[in-house]
């Protein structure tokens, strides 16, 4: 060591044995730091920090790493290879360097093969099942079909092929048949081959979402030849906006000549007394 002559403060002079000490110190903060941030990210600082009193920690158990398995050693020294020479790693974790080069050229090991083998047979259920399996059924068949898993472990495996379910949304039916409205009879009787045009329209409001809120799409179509012959959108489900507009641009494009059935769902969108139509 050599005393500054400006500052009167003690610094190491350059060597070859400083220089080892300094690269070692780099070493270690890098390590303790790359630990530090892997636990932030794992756990909020809430679950950290529940059952400790201000400042109580551990201490006894504060100088282990956390790679404690020997292929946890073995990929951290493979990632941060070109920063450190692969024997000063060695030997600070205290493993061997024949360890680790037969670790990187050894084949998969047998947990490795068996994950390989399951997927194949994930993708397999997944694929007959058109996509709508998710862990828990797939689960149960690959058991049905002797093969023993659990949830979690195909669980896992799927999201590391990142193979997903196909989740249906709910159905839910937006026609109120309950109302107080009139109900007219049913004449069309589910014969939607007229074989003519303007003897049959049928009409219905569809549910658009939007940004600025929900929008109703009418429509009236000729099942004569499937051509929408009416339409009208509007913000409000009033009988004035949908049903009225729809139908009276109906009739100017096709007008009626001979008796027309004009068929709708029995919801109290159109059944209305003010709209003119029945």
């Amino acid at each position: 060591m050599q005393r500054n002559w400006k500052s009167g403060r003690l610094c190491y002079t350059a060597g070859a044995g400083n220089w080892k000490r300094r690269q070692k110190r780099v070493f270690l903060v890098k390590v303790k730091w790359s630990i530090r941030l892997s636990r932030q990210r794992d756990s909020p600082a809430k679950e950290r920090t529940a059952g400790y009193a201000a400042g109580a920690r551990y201490t006894k158990k504060g100088c282990r790493h956390l790679l404690q398995e020997r292929w946890q050693i073995f990929g951290f020294i493979k990632n941060n290879r070109t920063g450190f020479t692969i024997g000063k790693m060695c030997k600070m974790f205290k493993v061997s360097r024949s360890g680790y080069y037969s670790w990187l050229c050894s084949n998969l090991s047998l947990r490795d093969n068996d994950n390989q083998n399951l997927t194949g047979h994930i993708l397999k259920v997944h694929a007959d099942s058109k996509g709508t399996y998710g862990s828990p059924r797939i689960a149960m068949e690959l058991n049905r079909q002797g093969i023993k898993v659990s949830r979690p472990r195909v669980a896992r495996l799927m999201q590391k092929a990142k193979i997903q379910s196909i989740i249906k949304n709910k159905f839910i039916a937006t026609t109120d048949s309950t109302h107080k409205f009139a109900i007219v009879e049913n004449k069309l009787e589910r014969n939607f081959k007229p074989g003519t045009t303007g003897a049959v329209w049928v009409s219905d409001i569809t549910y658009i979402k939007t940004r600025q809120g929900w929008l109703y799409l009418t429509t009236v179509l000729d099942i004569g030849d499937r051509k929408i012959i009416g339409w009208a959108l509007s913000s409000t489900m009033k009988a004035t906006e949908t049903v009225m507009p729809a139908f009276k641009m109906a009739q100017k494009n096709r007008p009626i000549i001979n008796e027309l059935i004009f068929h709708s769902d029995r919801g109290c969108s159109i059944p209305v007394t003010n709209s003119g139509i029945y």
